[in-house]
């Protein structure tokens, strides 16, 4: 498969926001309920937030194929916060090469440790990865709707 994996523009955002909606709304709909669903990725949301994330130089990095964006990874400081595949391409190696474009971020940077959040729908990728379990925890979404995530991380060499 002839991907490419590059920093984002801001030209991406309406991209990236698609594929962070269809894999909220179609992987992960299978380990949340619809309430959570809808609350995680509500329909008020834009491709702004992602153009932000691009025009207030945080780490947006995009897997082109074939002029269509079809996977992201967002890093803040040491933390990867965001890693999302379009559903149709997930266990085709992108998302592993998207954690090790992660991976070689921060090692160059001289960052011992990789931390994340991750979903129920992602445990086991980060685990074959070799992330490992902290501990459960809820990520709150509003008052009344959490998530049930794990906090994560690695240590690299």
């Amino acid at each position: 498969m002839g991907f490419i994996i590059r920093p984002a523009r801001i030209e991406d955002a309406t991209g990236i926001f698609d594929t962070h909606r269809r894999s909220i709304q179609e992987v992960c709909a299978k380990d949340y309920t619809a309430q959570q669903i809808q609350t995680w990725f509500p329909s008020t949301r834009t491709p702004a937030r992602y153009a932000d994330f691009i025009t207030n130089n945080e780490e947006v990095f995009i897997v082109e194929l074939e002029k269509r964006i079809i996977g992201y990874l967002h890093i803040q400081k040491d933390v990867l916060t965001a890693c999302y595949i379009l559903p149709e391409f997930i266990n085709k190696g992108i998302g592993t090469a998207l954690f090790q474009t992660a991976e070689g971020i921060f090692k160059k940077r001289n960052i011992k440790k990789i931390t994340l959040t991750s979903s129920i729908t992602a445990l086991t990728f980060y685990q074959k990865m070799g992330m490992k379990v902290i501990k459960p925890a809820l990520h709150q979404l509003n008052s009344d709707i959490s998530l049930e995530v794990y906090i994560m991380e690695k240590n690299l060499a």
